[in-house]
């Protein structure tokens, strides 16, 4: 997930407000998701939602809760997100650096639609080869999603 234009809030509006925004972002993001899921800031204006036992449709139902929790935000500038959601099962045998990779391309589809918005991933082709989900000691769980930001302000 990705503040969108960021930078330009930076530019204009000062780093304190720059780091108001991404408190009121993080505050937002952490309002709307449930207990279980776990929001990061992953650098810069760049976020990431990890949501345990969530299938795709419901991990879209969240994230579009959190767009539209921040584009609600009350801060020197109007704020919007992008978002690319990716989802994995342990079946499907999906690693972790594949899952970010799906969700940051997820992320540019939706920056060329517009920004402001929120695109899946498609799933992994059938058959198809990865090398397993590694998430150190914990088991796979059926439906986790990871939501992932990408470079840049693009």
């Amino acid at each position: 997930m990705d503040i969108d234009f960021f930078k330009k809030i930076n530019d204009t509006y000062g780093h304190v407000a720059g780091d108001d925004v991404l408190r009121a972002v993080a505050d937002a993001m952490a309002a709307t998701v449930r207990d279980v899921d776990v929001v990061a800031r992953h650098g810069g204006e760049e976020f990431a939602i990890v949501l345990p036992n969530c299938p795709s449709e419901g991990a879209l139902i969240v994230v579009e809760r959190v767009r539209a929790a921040v584009a609600s935000l009350d801060t020197v500038a109007k704020v919007t997100v992008s978002a690319g959601v990716a989802t994995a099962t342990g079946a499907d045998g999906a690693d972790a650096e594949r899952l970010m990779a799906d969700a940051d391309e997820a992320l540019y589809a939706s920056k060329r639609a517009g920004r402001d918005r929120v695109t899946l991933a498609p799933p992994a082709p059938p058959g198809a080869s990865r090398p397993p989900l590694d998430l150190g000691t914990r088991e796979p769980t059926v439906g986790s999603a990871v939501i992932f930001a990408s470079d840049g302000d693009e």
